[in-house]
Parts: C-alpha cells; structure tokens; sequence
C-alpha cells in the first residue's frame, strides 16, 4: 500500500522526467528543422515593389517600365559647331605715331600708347564654312601730344545697315565638349575692298576709287565714325585752307586679317586664340561742325595723323545664338 510520502517522491521523479523529455525534443527540433523560406508579403506591400538602393558603389541602374532591367549608358553628347552664333574678338593693341605724321590740333597727333580693339559679328557656321557679318567694333581712345583724347563710336544703326559677309573654313576635331576648333585666315574689310592677297595703298597714298567701298550704304565710303568732342584741325603749311576747322565725323575703312583656333567648351559655346593678327585703319573723308564734308586736304592730314597699329595677344568667344537673331542679339548675348 502506498502511503502519501511514497506518492510525493513518485510524482517529482515525473516532473523531472517530462522536463529533461522536453529538453531533448527541443534541441533535436532546433538541429533538424528546415531552412527558412520567404515570408509571404504583408498586406501592405506589393510583389513588384523595387528594390532599395544599397548604397554600394556596384550599384546598378534601377530597371524602370521603359528600360530594360540593366544599366543604361548615357547618349554621347553632341555639339555640333552649327548655326547661328554670337562672335567676340578682343585684340590688345599698341600704337606709334605714323612716320611723317603732319598736325592735329596745333601739335603732332598721336602720341604711343596701347589699348584694346574689339569685333562683334553675327557668325553662320554649315558645313564646314562659317559666314560672318560684322555687328559693332570698338577702337581705344588714341592721346595726341596736345593733351587732346580722341574717342568715337560707330553708331548701331550703322552696323545694322552693313550688308557685308566675309567667310572663312571651320573644322572641329569632334564634337565634343573640349574638341579642337581652328579656322582659316578670315579676311575682313569694310571701306576698302583690296583683292585677297594685296596690301592696302600707302597711307599717304590716296585710295583708288574703284577699291572704295559703300557698306552701309549711306552714299559715302567707309563707315561713319562719330566723335565724342569735335576735334581742332589746323592747316600745315601749303595747304588749301587758312583757318583751324572742327571735325565731328570721320569716314573710317578697317581691315583685319586673322585665325582663329580654340575649343568646344560646351554645347553652344567655345572660346580661344586668335593669331596672325593684321591690323590697318584709313580715313577716307570728314564731316566737320558746319555740316559740311571735308576738303581732299583736310581727310590727307587726319589720314597722315592715324597711328599704325600693332597687334598683341587676342581672345575670342563664341556662344549660340537662336535661329532668328541678328545683330542686336549679339551685342546683348556677348557686350
């Protein structure tokens, strides 16, 4: 017969069986259980949701609807050099008085000095040519030895009304940002139409008249070039008139022969160097306060007074310009 103790001791050597039985099936379950699977998504989420980014630098391009599920490389950019562009040149000058120079203003006109001469033109690059029409130009404020500064402009009206056209070749060794661009000699003339290749006449020499050009055509040769004060013209011996005279206007012809070369800096834009500068200026008449036009001497003395220009370091910058600009638009794309 059991008694109580003997049905106490039994029951603790149960509970202590189950326990270690317990002990034992956990760890054969936690040995032989299978590999996790994937949890079935949540009801808040969707199958085709994209992957996030992982940061790493392998990183691939993320697929979209319209792009196959691989990366993608970029278009090659093209910058073609073509169409319609805003031109700059700037041209460091230096300047002596021309030799024999006669007198303006009761003294020897111009003394040495330097400054900076700038072109602006409305460039047409196709096909391997581009086709230049001349939209303002600048010229530094010469001094004579009098204390006298001659400045002037050459109004906008005046360029707007230039029909004009030089051309040179362009190449581009791609088209690229940093791609090579070059041209050949421009050849640029306004007043005086010398053939390609022929120096102008001598400075004291007259200009034929079948060289003279009308530009803007306004009746006259050479393009009108306002001065900012009247400028006191006197009479050296032996010419034909006896008073000093003040000259508001001069009729101005320019030629300048140069090459360009530089390189794509953009879509739309390139910039660089120009060399074998050649610079040369002429008076080809005046209008003084009167109104009325200078004598044949008077435009000999202006002519003879001119300095002779020696060329330096030059810059130029290029930058497209919409199909429809004309002349205003590049002095407002690059002024």
């Amino acid at each position: 017969m059991l008694t109580r103790d003997t049905l106490f001791v039994l029951a603790v050597v149960g509970l202590s069986a189950c326990a270690v039985s317990r002990d034992g099936l956990g760890q054969r379950l936690s040995v032989e259980q299978p590999a996790e699977t994937p949890s079935s998504p949540r009801d808040d989420e969707t199958e085709d949701e994209a992957p996030k980014p992982t940061g790493r630098d392998d990183a691939r391009v993320l697929p979209t609807p319209d792009r196959p599920d691989s990366a993608v490389a970029p278009p090659e950019v093209d910058c073609a050099l073509t169409g319609l562009q805003a031109l700059r040149l700037d041209i460091e000058v230096s300047w002596t008085p021309e030799p024999g120079t006669l007198y303006v203003g009761w003294t020897p006109s111009a003394t040495a000095g330097q400054g900076t001469m700038s072109l602006l033109a409305l460039a047409d690059a196709r096909d391997g040519v581009v086709t230049l029409r001349p939209c303002g130009a600048s010229l530094p404020p010469v001094r004579s030895t009098s204390g006298v500064t001659v400045r002037g402009s050459i109004a906008e009206a005046t360029w707007d009304a230039v029909e004009t056209r030089w051309t040179a070749n362009v190449s581009t060794t791609c088209d690229r940002p940093g791609c090579a661009v070059s041209t050949s000699i421009l050849p640029a003339q306004l007043g005086v139409a010398s053939p390609a290749g022929e120096e102008w006449p001598a400075a004291a020499d007259p200009v034929p008249a079948p060289l003279l050009r009308d530009d803007d055509g306004d009746g006259r040769p050479g393009l009108g070039f306002t001065l900012e004060e009247p400028l006191r013209l006197s009479a050296p011996m032996g010419f034909n008139w006896a008073n000093s005279v003040a000259v508001t206007e001069l009729f101005v012809a320019l030629r300048l022969n140069t090459q360009l070369s530089g390189n794509l800096d953009g879509c739309g834009e390139a910039s660089g160097t120009a060399s074998r500068v050649a610079l040369q200026s002429r008076v080809l008449g005046c209008r003084l306060d009167t109104g009325s036009e200078c004598l044949d001497d008077q435009t000999a003395v202006l002519q003879r007074s001119l300095p002779t220009w020696t060329a330096g370091a030059s810059r130029w910058q290029l930058k497209r310009l919409p199909a429809d600009s004309d002349c205003e638009d590049v002095r407002s794309a690059l002024p």
